[in-house]
């Protein structure tokens, strides 16, 4: 039987090197788990900005997630934006590696 690791890089593109943040999962359930955690904070602190947070939070957070699931990447701008559409460099990013 063969069991899968998921390796989650964590990029932030302002900072040198790179590669932020690197973790280990048994479960693909846990790599969204942490990401949605992940997010939850990140939008919740983006709540007591000035420009605050356009839409609702979980909707932002779902596309997310979706975006994980289809390509194994997050690229985080705030409010979700797709990365084909998106105008500015995203604030940070997540790559999702299965060994």
């Amino acid at each position: 039987m063969h069991m899968s690791v998921f390796i989650l890089v964590g990029i932030d593109p302002f900072h040198q090197p790179g590669v932020d943040e690197i973790y280990r999962f048994d479960t693909k359930d846990k790599v969204y788990d942490f990401i949605n955690n992940w997010l939850d904070t990140k939008l919740t602190e983006q709540l007591h900005y000035c420009t605050s947070l356009k839409g609702d939070k979980e909707n932002h957070i779902q596309e997310y997630i979706n975006y994980l699931n289809d390509w194994n990447v997050v690229q985080f701008y705030g409010e979700f934006t797709h990365p084909d559409n998106a105008s500015e460099p995203y604030e940070y990013k997540w790559e999702l590696y299965e060994l």
